[in-house]
């Protein structure tokens, strides 16, 4: 519509990265198809937001002289390390002070891979460590039969605390000593893992879109859908917390890090300017 109206310049943004069998809606293929085709006249480059998306959409047959990747960038003076606003919000929490606190934040959705995470929490209990593990987003309530089914089944009725959506993500991002994104597909730069870093909060992850970019040596990433891979990277990461203060207190500043130096919203907004001015 844009060229039919004489905009020359069209630029597309693509912030999605793989098309799962079952979980992709046939429409969705339909239109990236078609997008594919049109790609070699209508946008003057495509946008991606992942090397994983540029990747894929290129081979489903988009123009790649045209794509060129810009990571998402993050406002630091929103997202940064905050202990005293933790201690604040630990409180409010009603949680124990010397409990491990993990959590994860994405809503209830197949993507998100929930039942995997809790498998592989089960398992972390059931090496004898002891924890708290919040999860936060849409869905993410007592209300949801399917999810307290799994807390269920694998046992986890006192080391999961529900929060549903929230609007306090900084503060809550603070509380956690670790992230952990169970994702299993679908993504393609996921935010709220360069969030949580860059509060200071080392992550776990699962090797989905740009996550391993993201996260670099300053965390673990494991395959998708691997509960087991997952539940030996939380305790691995659970035990450098509890025996090595100072590697935890180096790896929470590499977090940080790795933030600053690559995905800051001034560098986003370059990249962008850049694009559109050449």
């Amino acid at each position: 519509m844009a060229r039919l109206a004489g905009v020359k310049k069209v630029y597309w943004g693509i912030r999605h990265s793989s098309f799962e069998e079952g979980a992709t809606s046939r429409s969705t293929v339909a239109t990236a198809k078609v997008c594919a085709f049109l790609s070699r006249w209508i946008p003057r480059k495509i946008i991606c937001c992942a090397h994983k998306a540029a990747d894929i959409h290129k081979e489903l047959g988009y123009k790649g002289s045209k794509c060129i990747v810009i990571p998402n960038g993050y406002d630091l003076s929103s997202f940064y390390p905050n202990p005293q606003e933790s201690a604040v919000t630990l409180r409010k929490l009603d949680m124990p002070e010397n409990l491990k606190v993990l959590g994860m934040v994405g809503r209830f959705n197949a993507q998100k891979d929930h039942e995997g995470l809790l498998k592989a929490l089960g398992m972390v209990k059931a090496k004898g460590h002891d924890f708290r593990c919040l999860l936060i987003g849409v869905e993410l309530e007592s209300n949801n039969e399917k999810l307290m089914a799994w807390i269920d089944e694998y046992n986890l009725e006192e080391q999961i605390k529900l929060l549903g959506p929230r609007t306090d993500i900084v503060d809550l991002m603070n509380v956690m000593d670790i992230h952990i994104l169970s994702s299993s597909f679908g993504e393609a730069f996921p935010n709220v893992i360069a969030e949580a870093m860059a509060c200071g909060t080392p992550c776990v992850a699962t090797d989905v879109g740009d996550t391993a970019l993201i996260i670099n040596d300053a965390g673990w990433v494991v395959p998708p859908s691997d509960s087991h891979a997952l539940a030996e990277a939380i305790i691995h990461a659970m035990e450098e917390l509890e025996n090595s203060p100072l590697k935890w207190a180096e790896r929470q500043q590499a977090s940080v890090r790795q933030i600053q130096s690559n995905f800051t919203l001034e560098k986003m907004i370059g990249a962008f300017n850049r694009a559109w001015s050449s």
